[in-house]
């Protein structure tokens, strides 16, 4: 219902069981809703628990996540393009309100360029150096020696990430990551790795492998 009442004027406030606002520069009255619905369900918790992670994620690791994700975002951000594919793909939701984090599908990078697989990953006790080795011979689909490489390792036992951007070139065959702190007996890394271009116009797919120093 719209009124002019100059009892309400143009101010915005709630009276009773109404609520005056304006539109489009008349004053107008509509009823207050009675209840509020929950927003808790448990699909819409977990949906807020996923984003809030990627959110959190991609704060740490923007610096790989930007550059490899450049051919697909395509009328997107990089972050939103990131976000997309890893809400859909990234995810176990098991019963109730619990969430698992599916690792092997998580994508750090997607394009143009084949993946290409880590061959070994080596990590020691008291050291902070993650060192990433993979083929630099057979190469993928829109691959070059000179393109660059970028890694992420994810200490998930510390909770603590670790990323290298184009530091190194496909031709290396390895690129070292340095982490926060030591690594220790026992810990669990999530690796990533993917390449772009040498103008970092185009970008690849991600690999991943997990290790346990």
């Amino acid at each position: 219902m719209i009124t002019q009442n100059a009892v309400f004027g143009r101010s915005k406030q709630k009276l009773g069981g109404v609520v005056t606002t304006t539109w489009k520069g008349k004053n107008v009255v509509k009823s207050k809703p009675l209840t509020v619905a929950n927003p808790r369900t448990a699909n819409q918790v977990g949906q807020r628990d996923r984003v809030t992670f990627i959110v959190q994620f991609y704060r740490l690791i923007a610096g790989v996540v930007k550059p490899s994700f450049k051919s697909l975002a395509i009328g997107m951000s990089e972050f939103n393009a990131f976000s997309s594919e890893n809400l859909k793909n990234g995810f176990i939701t098991n019963s109730g309100l619990s969430i698992t984090k599916d690792w092997s599908k998580f994508v750090t990078g997607k394009g143009t360029i084949g993946a290409t697989d880590i061959s070994t990953v080596s990590a020691s006790n008291g050291s902070a150096a993650v060192t990433i080795s993979y083929s630099n011979s057979d190469l993928p689909v829109g691959a070059s020696l000179n393109d660059f490489a970028y890694a992420i390792v994810y200490n998930v036992t510390q909770d603590k990430v670790g990323i290298a951007a184009a530091t190194d070139m496909r031709s290396d065959g390895s690129i070292e990551v340095t982490m926060p702190s030591n690594c220790a007996t026992s810990d669990v890394l999530k690796c990533y790795l993917s390449f772009t271009n040498n103008a970092a116009s185009i970008s690849g797919n991600s690999s991943y492998k997990t290790k346990t120093v």
